[in-house]
């Protein structure tokens, strides 16, 4: 997966000749392509087709095409023989005959669809919504004996050195010795258990409390941009009322389940959909802001004319667009929809929006109507803008 100043380095690219670009949907998670069917491949060669079919009749230029779609083809039955491991839940590859451009990338979070581009700029806005949905997040599982962290980021897991709390102890561990456990431990509740027991319980409360600063440290040291705390949900609360401002204002939500003692890989695929439907969440809940500060004139702006005016005067704190959204035939003359669009089409309008954000350092949130529903970017003609202060 590109890091966003990779994205940011591809949007500002400007090859001598047309770049075909290809990002292909290839999650087996998709039914379409489960049992060999990969339909990634079909849709790729019916994109190449719908270009080849409305191309001018500029012999270099179709020349060009037919070199990249070439290699682009070849590419997709190399990439279809390899493990769905290897091969990820996504693929993207920009090539620019014209003029030597040519890279790839293997993506670890599914593009909503395969897409295919032949335009005189790489075409990244799909690429922008899986880094902005990647963001690094910490998934904080919690139960009566730990407290354990695994680092989420574009789709991939880690954990990270000394990720487990051990409440009893009130102390960081890896949790490979942690599980091995403790034959002491085991010992000492063999006399007078209920004292045992008790002094244990308020132990743990204080290790808890001690836990949630620890972890307000490590959100900080591994700058996760969120927090997701798995647990039951007593505990949850309790850990949380325990947190650190800072790291209390990342929390993103709550899962209410046992998963402290699972493998990493199973926390962070039980995991994942739920930070998922928090970053569309999240999406909507910045869509509902941006309207609401646009009706009060304070510090937002929505519809296309008005979000390509401030971006065109670099005061764009984050865009929110839908990749759908076409410029109406009545802004077509307008002349920071001009500047915008930049002499691409009306139905480049969110792409050429986002790469002006990314040049002017602004942040990007993609939202489709349909995810958006009635909350979403169809209140605001499909893009608005935060306005930096």
């Amino acid at each position: 997966m590109p890091e966003l100043t990779q994205i940011r380095d591809l949007a500002a690219t400007r090859p001598r000749g047309p770049v075909l670009s290809v990002l292909l949907r290839t999650d087996l998670r998709d039914p379409r392509n489960v049992n060999g069917a990969n339909a990634w491949r079909i849709e790729l060669r019916n994109g190449l087709r719908e270009i080849r079919a409305h191309l001018p009749e500029d012999r270099d230029e179709r020349a060009a095409f037919e070199r990249a779609a070439q290699e682009m083809e070849t590419w997709a039955a190399w990439a279809g023989g390899l493990s769905p491991h290897v091969r990820g839940r996504g693929l993207a590859r920009f090539i620019a005959p014209q003029n030597g451009l040519d890279r790839a990338y293997t993506l670890q979070l599914p593009l909503e669809e395969t897409v295919v581009v032949w335009n005189r700029r790489p075409y990244v806005l799909p690429l922008l919504a899986i880094a902005d949905r990647g963001r690094p997040a910490g998934i904080v599982a919690i139960d009566q004996e730990r407290v354990r962290l695994v680092s989420w980021a574009d789709g991939s897991a880690v954990e990270p050195e000394n990720a487990t709390f051990e409440l009893w102890r009130g102390r960081w561990t890896d949790y490979a010795a942690y599980a091995d456990g403790n034959s002491q431990r085991a010992q000492q509740t063999g006399r007078h258990p209920e004292a045992f027991e008790d002094r244990e319980r308020v132990h743990r409360e204080v290790s808890l409390a001690e836990a949630a600063v620890a972890v307000g440290e490590r959100a900080r040291e591994l700058e996760w941009a969120r927090l997701l705390l798995v647990g039951d949900a007593a505990l949850v609360a309790r850990f949380e009322q325990a947190l650190p401002v800072a790291a209390a204002r990342l929390v993103a939500g709550r899962m209410p389940a046992r998963l402290a003692e699972l493998p990493m890989a199973e926390i962070a695929a039980r995991a994942e959909p739920l930070l998922d439907e928090l970053w569309r969440a999240e999406a909507r809940d910045l869509t509902k802001r941006a309207h609401a500060l646009a009706c009060a004139d304070e510090g937002a702006v929505v519809g296309i004319q008005a979000t390509a005016r401030a971006l065109t005067e670099s005061r764009v704190e984050r865009l929110l667009v839908d990749p759908a959204c076409i410029v109406p035939a009545e802004l077509a003359h307008d002349g920071p929809v001009v500047d915008m669009l930049d002499g691409a089409p009306p139905t480049f309008a969110a792409e050429r929006a986002a790469e002006l954000a990314l040049a002017t350092g602004a942040a990007v949130t993609t939202l489709s109507r349909a995810d958006g529903g009635e909350e979403g970017l169809s209140v605001t003609g499909g893009m608005a803008a935060l306005l930096r202060h």
